[in-house]
């Protein structure tokens, strides 16, 4: 493996970064770099399996931008040939140094909900990532801590350092959103023409609902059907002022909740859902599977 250090500040000396880099040596013991720019340091410790040479070498700059990685890329030789046929020069056989050219080229996909392909603009799908930050601690983080830890299992909401976020809504959105017909492309191009075979490279990503299984979500929906006749939906709905229920599914829940958390709804805003203001995103539905774009997501 190699070492990754970086320290997000100005506060701290150089000289003192590199004394606390040298303690990961024995990660990468065949050379070491450090770099100083707007973000602060950037150090890296190598192990050098690809790219040899001193052109190879991490991290990577390239008009004012920078990379770096810890790993390796499968196949990326063939986007190398096609990043080459575009005009881009490498200086080395390194895995890694595609990386920029490739996110020049293809953008970086980071916001990764289906319904934002249908974002009007790279303005209204800015003001849509930057809610879903906002509001992360009312939605995702919940289901990965409350939904999920309690049973004894563990799960991390990805990418959660404050940091990182702050620097992915300050890239132009227009680098960010889907211009390619296909979630994380840019984590599945490096890997095209190798392994894994393209019926699981290029699959659609399973929406969290089919990852638990496909059926499950439609044995709930039956299930409240059998609860709830059509008139006491109605009078049981209108009795929450507060997000108030438009399934006979999300009332079988907030029934479950407030036995528990009587009267306590207001710790959440709302409910989850697509931004119903845009085309082909008014649905009564917060799973993806009810979106245009949904695909054969779990197949």
């Amino acid at each position: 493996m190699c070492c990754v250090m970086r320290y997000a500040g100005h506060d701290l000396p150089k000289e003192e970064f590199a004394v606390w880099l040298a303690r990961t040596k024995s990660c990468g013991p065949d050379d070491t770099r450090i770099l100083e720019g707007p973000f602060g340091l950037l150090g890296f410790n190598r192990l050098a399996i690809m790219g040899l040479t001193e052109e190879g070498m991490q991290p990577f700059t390239r008009s004012g931008d920078t990379v770096v990685c810890n790993g390796e890329l499968y196949g990326f030789r063939t986007e190398k040939r096609r990043l080459e046929e575009k005009g881009h020069i490498f200086q080395s056989d390194a895995d890694y140094e595609p990386l920029l050219p490739m996110y020049y080229e293809y953008g970086l996909d980071l916001f990764g909900y289906k319904y934002t392909d249908f974002a009007p603009d790279a303005d209204a799908f800015q003001w849509e990532s930057q809610k879903c930050v906002r509001e992360i601690y009312m939605y995702d983080v919940l289901r990965a801590d409350r939904c999920i830890s309690v049973h004894s299992l563990e799960a991390r909401v990805p990418f959660g350092d404050l940091d990182f976020a702050r620097y992915v809504l300050s890239i132009d959105p227009e680098k960010k959103q889907n211009t390619c017909g296909k979630g994380k492309y840019l984590l599945r191009k490096p890997f095209e023409g190798g392994w894994p075979p393209d019926s699981i490279l290029w699959r659609e990503k399973a929406v969290f609902s089919d990852a638990l299984g496909h059926s499950m979500v439609d044995y709930l929906k039956e299930y409240a059907e059998t609860v709830y006749t059509d008139a006491e939906f109605e009078e049981k709905r209108m009795a929450y002022t507060h997000a108030r229920l438009f399934t006979k599914e999300s009332l079988l829940y907030r029934e479950l909740f407030e036995t528990y958390y009587p009267h306590q709804s207001h710790m959440i805003g709302d409910f989850w859902m697509p931004n119903r203001a845009w085309e082909n995103c008014s649905v009564n539905d917060p799973s993806a599977r009810v979106l245009k774009n949904y695909g054969a997501s779990g197949i």
